[in-house]
């Protein structure tokens, strides 16, 4: 199977299980993976669940449309590339259509398993298909009602005029083939329980949403300065064999910083 199959296969589940059954968000944090169990409109998902657990900002209790894409992303292609795909800043419409923009990757023109972004990224979705008169989408947060709807609480499969002035471009992704595919397992086996503070010895300190100065800065803390202290949970090495310390700042967001900036206290 391709991945961009496994994809469009893995979208089509959340929005159609069983027959015309979609995932309903939550009205709390209980029964996330339950399809229709506790449904409610305060955006409570397994998808920023998963997301959360995977080191990276879930935004849980907040619109979720974007989350969802790169949930599907990672589960198919890895937590690193969907990060190189979405950017640092992948729960929000509008950061990613920046990302895609300065990496080349922002289309005018459909493509089967690329993102879509709509009303000046108000809301997201993936395309599963397209012809000369419609594209195909599956969304996460929307509704079965006609036309775009932002924060509609569901998974589901749309259709939309190809010269619909509600879309704004596309974000294309190379799928290649099975054999790439990047599990999550190296992000779950990351230890998240600090293991000692480490100190800020640069000027100014990026935090990467991955080891590698090639992986993008995240949005919810994206530099660190001089004298900052941080808690180190964890170390791994870059593709490059540098050495990245996992950090937890202020307590709760984690993200990645080259361990030569940092001196342990």
């Amino acid at each position: 199977m391709s991945l961009l199959k496994d994809f469009t296969d893995l979208g089509n589940f959340y929005a159609d299980k069983g027959g015309n059954r979609p995932y309903l968000e939550k009205r709390s944090n209980a029964y996330l993976d339950d399809f229709t169990r506790n449904a409610g409109s305060n955006n409570y998902t397994k998808f920023a669940r998963d997301v959360n657990r995977w080191g990276q900002p879930g935004c849980q209790g907040q619109p979720w449309c974007a989350v969802y894409q790169f949930w599907k992303l990672v589960k198919i292609l890895g937590l690193k590339k969907a990060l190189q795909i979405m950017g640092g800043g992948f729960y929000n419409c509008r950061s990613v259509t920046k990302h895609a923009k300065n990496n080349g990757t922002w289309k005018k023109t459909p493509k089967k398993g690329a993102l879509v972004v709509f009303r000046n990224g108000a809301h997201m979705g993936s395309i599963i298909n397209y012809n000369g008169s419609y594209i195909y989408t599956n969304e996460g947060n929307t509704s079965s009602s006609e036309g775009v709807v932002a924060n509609g609480g569901s998974c589901r499969n749309k259709r939309y005029r190809r010269g619909n002035p509600a879309i704004d471009g596309y974000v294309w992704i190379n799928y290649g083939t099975a054999g790439e595919s990047t599990s999550v397992d190296t992000a779950s086996a990351l230890k998240r329980k600090p293991q000692y503070v480490g100190k800020v010895t640069a000027k100014e300190l990026n935090v990467r949403a991955w080891a590698g100065v090639e992986s993008p800065v995240i949005k919810k803390w994206p530099l660190l300065r001089e004298g900052n202290l941080v808690d180190i949970c964890d170390t791994i090495k870059a593709s490059d064999g540098s050495e990245w310390h996992y950090v937890r700042i202020a307590g709760k967001y984690y993200g990645f910083v080259a361990t030569k900036y940092i001196k342990r206290q």
